[in-house]
């Protein structure tokens, strides 16, 4: 390999691989040990450099001594680029995956995406902290083959049952399933309420091959919905006891806003005037008229509206 020139070979580069070569076929012929599948270097660096898998063997002579070597070379650039491109991808997937799961699990929902077999391909960390599991026991699984804590068997059972329903429906048909409720134990055993979307993934063509389910924390505004419910509640009771208190009152009572009107009439007032409750609330003296009095009714809503407007100005009672 040192008596000819490879004019692909920088003279320094040839002259060190004749070194090594020599060292290797003189320690073939010695041993008569083959050497397999060992990576060369031609054509210099670059994108024209090429790389041989090559195998030296040992020839025979008559007396079963070696005495020649048989060198096969292969071609495996195209290969060991492919390698090199998809290990490339591959750290860039995982690079773009890392990113995505980063961002996900600064998201205040709890977020995951299955695969066209309805499983787990990912998960953030709200969803893992929701059902206290780890992320291993989550990813390849369905949702039939997880055991979340702290759900009863029946209301596991009715979970699950849910879930593969909704994802089953949106892979069939391609439509997302939208503002399902869901009641699941928190890690302190209190009831969480969640309120879950799903929608599909779609391949090249179209056609569902995954889905993204997306669940929000809404126990605080059920919460909230449920204080205001016994609030309004509370405060009907209340209204309905004062109606009831001023009803049975023998004067004339009301209460009217800052716009003058009605807000509360009793049912002597309300008899009074000759008029209905539906009348009288929500509307100022001047917007309907007394049955009862109708021939000085303008002169008497008049001096009613100059008395309010007067209290509302001043502050002070009549």
């Amino acid at each position: 390999f040192d008596e000819f020139a490879v004019p692909t070979l920088a003279p320094a580069v040839q002259a060190a691989r004749a070194v090594e070569l020599g060292e290797l076929e003189r320690a073939i012929l010695e041993t008569g040990k083959t050497e397999l599948y060992y990576p060369e270097l031609y054509n210099g660096e670059g994108p024209d450099q090429r790389t041989y898998l090559t195998s030296k063997l040992p020839l025979l002579g008559e007396d079963g001594r070696p005495n020649s070597i048989l060198t096969i070379a292969t071609d495996v650039t195209d290969i060991k680029r492919a390698e090199t491109q998809a290990k490339e991808a591959a750290a860039e997937l995982k690079r773009s995956r890392d990113l995505l799961q980063a961002v996900l699990d600064t998201v205040p929902a709890s977020i995951s995406v299955k695969d066209a077999d309805r499983r787990f391909v990912l998960t953030n960390k709200a969803q893992i902290e929701a059902w206290n599991i780890e992320t291993e026991s989550v990813r390849g699984k369905r949702i039939d083959e997880i055991d979340i804590p702290g759900m009863t068997p029946a209301a596991l059972k009715d979970f699950i049952d849910s879930v593969d329903a909704r994802d089953k429906s949106v892979l069939a048909t391609g439509r997302p399933f939208l503002s399902h409720e869901d009641v699941l134990p928190g890690a302190d055993g209190q009831p969480v309420n969640w309120m879950s979307s799903k929608v599909p993934l779609r391949d090249a063509d179209g056609m569902p091959n995954g889905i993204l389910s997306v669940a929000i924390d809404v126990t605080a505004i059920k919460r909230a919905e449920t204080q205001a419910e016994a609030a309004a509640d509370e405060l009907k009771k209340n209204r309905d006891l004062l109606q009831a208190v001023l009803d049975n009152v023998p004067a004339r009572v009301s209460v009217k806003d800052r716009d003058r009107r009605y807000v509360l009439v009793n049912k002597f007032g309300l008899e009074s005037w000759g008029v209905t409750q539906e009348q009288a609330i929500g509307r100022r003296r001047e917007e309907f008229h007394s049955r009862n009095a109708p021939s000085s009714d303008d002169r008497v809503a008049a001096m009613v509206a100059t008395r309010d407007e007067r209290i509302l100005e001043t502050g002070e009672p009549m």
